[in-house]
């Protein structure tokens, strides 16, 4: 993947939905969050932005649940994952 004009690319509003929508819970949200950002780097993004950080709290809406943390404020395994990135 190339830059055109010297203009960097960015992969943007990256995520998964742990219960709401086709969800992949917890712990594949973990292993996905590194991979999608290693290889996305590996392809030439110069930058990934990962959708939401905290879960909307009472929502039932698709990509509610995609954040690295609960809504109680709890750390889940993705944040430690991005933590370690």
């Amino acid at each position: 993947m190339g830059h055109s004009a010297g203009k960097q690319s960015w992969l943007t509003e990256i995520g998964w939905d742990v219960t709401n929508g086709p969800a992949v819970g917890e712990r594949l949200q973990a292993l996905y969050l590194p991979r999608a950002f290693l290889l996305a780097r590996w392809a030439g993004m110069d930058k990934v932005f990962w959708f939401q950080d905290r879960d909307t709290p009472d929502s039932t809406i698709r990509f509610s649940t995609c954040g690295l943390l609960r809504a109680d404020g709890s750390v889940r395994p993705s944040g430690v994952a991005m933590a370690a990135l």
